[in-house]
């Protein structure tokens, strides 16, 4: 798994290097469509990585694979996988027009009942785009913390670990 990551690393360097990155993003797309957990999880940080220093070349095909494939793995079989898909999330809004952002935090990040994944999401979206949450749903996004730490259910599981370090995505 170091190694992996490593790579996802070096991989998000060098592609600041190249302006065609559509190729790539499709083929780390078809890589996470493998069984293998560990993989598909090191394809996803790839991607996170590419995403995040050269997401500003990709097509909009390339953004709606992206989404699909955050649709699909929307029930992240492990913690590793959901933090990975939320991190991804947190990149592409970074890179999207406010309008098609909009629609996606609304739907995946402001839920009305938060859910491990939509605080994930929030997660990320506060280390990667906070302005995405502060500019347009400052109030929804206060009323979702705020739910999630008067809410038994969800702040002994979730809220823990959206506090914990190691579920931080950066």
């Amino acid at each position: 798994e170091t190694l992996r990551n490593r790579a996802a690393k070096g991989l998000g360097i060098l592609i600041t290097l190249t302006p065609r990155v559509d190729p790539l993003i499709a083929e780390l797309i078809t890589g996470t469509k493998t069984e293998d957990v560990g993989v598909r999880n090191a394809m996803m940080k790839a991607l996170q990585e590419v995403v995040g220093k050269a997401g500003a070349n990709m097509s909009e095909a390339s953004k709606n694979a992206i989404l699909a494939l955050i649709d699909d793995d929307a029930s992240d079989q492990t913690d590793a996988v959901a933090i990975t898909n939320a991190k991804l999330l947190g990149a592409l809004v970074k890179v999207l027009p406010a309008a098609t952002a909009g629609p996606l935090i609304k739907n995946r990040v402001l839920t009305a009942t938060p859910s491990h994944a939509s605080i994930l999401g929030l997660n990320a979206l506060l280390v990667e785009s906070p302005s995405s949450l502060t500019e347009h749903f400052s109030a929804e996004t206060q009323a979702l913390i705020c739910q999630g730490v008067t809410n038994k259910d969800v702040s002994t599981y979730v809220w823990g670990f959206f506090l914990r370090s190691d579920a931080n995505p950066k």
